[in-house]
């Protein structure tokens, strides 16, 4: 695992559900971003991709015929991974994310 150097908070906003901060931090080749909700890392550039492509994925590969699908809101790399699936026809988000609504 690489180094991490610097750790900047480039966006924070407490809402009425949630807690949103977006950091930026320097691993030493490159300069990486996460979203956290609540402290949780809910997406990062590049080790969280891994989960939220599979998260959009598998759940419509094992029910494959899923018209509809409800997600939460963060970076949006799940919504688009569902959206890619031919028989979707909904995607709801399912949550008050901080600052929305």
């Amino acid at each position: 695992m690489a180094e991490v150097r610097g750790n900047e908070i480039l966006y924070h906003k407490d809402g009425a559900g949630a807690s949103a901060t977006v950091n930026s931090y320097n691993t030493g080749e490159n300069t990486e971003l996460s979203l956290r909700v609540d402290g949780k890392v809910d997406a990062s550039t590049p080790e969280d991709m891994l989960s939220q492509l599979l998260f959009g994925h598998i759940p419509l590969l094992i029910h494959s015929g899923a018209e509809e699908v409800l997600v939460g809101l963060g970076s949006g790399v799940t919504c688009c991974c569902a959206l890619q699936h031919d028989s979707m026809k909904r995607l709801d988000e399912g949550g008050n994310f901080a600052g929305s609504g």
